[in-house]
């Protein structure tokens, strides 16, 4: 079974919001997103984290393994708000993580 690596920095990382939506808990391994920083904003009514490309920040959270179906249902979770990139986390290696499209 292909398993993907996903880097989780907002609720997904809470461990009730994951297996709602994923259908287990993960704790992950802690990892940083490079070339990136979070600052919250208002957008749809709600306030959202949003990332910012920065070469000399990078974003704290968790790095997973998920499963094709299971990445799928994380789609489905953050469509509305966030489209899926790949970016480069602290240990060198890649990772799926969602940031917020432009209204």
């Amino acid at each position: 079974m292909l398993l993907e690596t996903i880097f989780l920095y907002d609720c997904l990382r809470l461990p009730d919001v994951l297996e709602e939506v994923i259908g287990r808990r993960d704790n992950g391994s802690p990892n940083r997103l490079m070339g990136y920083k979070m600052k919250d904003t208002v957008i749809y009514g709600e306030d959202l984290p949003m990332l910012i490309h920065d070469n000399k920040s990078s974003v704290e959270g968790i790095a997973i393994y998920v499963t094709k179906s299971e990445l799928e249902a994380i789609d489905r979770f953050e469509e509305e708000a966030y489209k899926r990139a790949r970016g480069v986390l602290q240990d060198g290696s890649y990772a799926w993580f969602y940031h917020l499209k432009q209204p």
